[in-house]
């Protein structure tokens, strides 16, 4: 989690969108995505927010998005016919594009 996140976030500062705070709660994972930030190689002078642990109230936002993602993906391929096997074959570019249509996505 850590190289992918880190990589992400290097390319947003390239691209001229600069992440500042980095909220997150305080799970095991994250803390592990804290110190590889901090690593010299990186440098990408991130501020750490920490939210409650296991607290819905905290994170429902990023949930709903999701959950209308995975509807949205879910709609595309029903409404294209699409049999069974080929569902599997074109999931992740269907969920991509329901990712990028997305109203809210960040």
């Amino acid at each position: 989690m850590v190289e992918p996140t880190c990589k992400k976030i290097n390319w947003w500062k390239q691209a001229g969108q600069t992440v500042k705070y980095f909220r997150m709660n305080t799970a095991g994972e994250k803390k592990v995505l804290e110190q590889g930030a901090n690593l010299a190689n990186w440098e990408l002078g991130l501020k750490y927010k920490y939210t409650a642990r296991e607290t819905p109230q905290h994170i429902h936002l990023a949930e709903l998005a999701i959950m209308s993602i995975t509807n949205k993906g879910r709609a595309c391929m029903a409404a294209a016919n699409l049999p069974p096997a080929m569902r599997y074959a074109l999931r992740p570019k269907v969920f991509q594009y329901a990712t990028k249509t997305d109203a809210y996505a960040w």
